[in-house]
């Protein structure tokens, strides 16, 4: 499945909007300001956020990469070996399934 980049959220208002939300209603439980003025925690949240929006950015290529490189190994592990990969994959699912119905009991 190829990756679209219009699938990817970009927008960090709906979690600034509920941060704000949650910061006001922690204010009115406790009858007081927590501490700071909301508009500074906010700011504050608001710098946290985008710099880790900018770290997680920086390291997506890389990622990226590798998770290609891994797939495209393991389709030709699968395609040079196809008996013994069914075989792994129905290995795992019977296991999967006695452990999961032991649980259940």
């Amino acid at each position: 499945m190829k990756y679209r980049d219009d699938a990817r959220p970009t927008r960090s208002e709906p979690i600034l909007r509920d941060l704000r939300a949650l910061l006001a209603e922690a204010e009115k439980e406790t009858g007081a300001a927590v501490g700071e003025p909301t508009d500074v925690i906010v700011r504050t949240l608001e710098r946290s956020f985008a710099a880790a929006r900018e770290r997680c950015a920086a390291l997506y290529p890389n990622a990226r990469r590798q998770v290609v490189a891994g797939a495209k190994g393991t389709g030709g592990a699968i395609r040079n070996r196809p008996h013994e990969s069914l075989a792994a994959a129905l290995g795992a699912g019977v296991l999967l399934g006695v452990l999961l119905d032991r649980r259940t009991r």
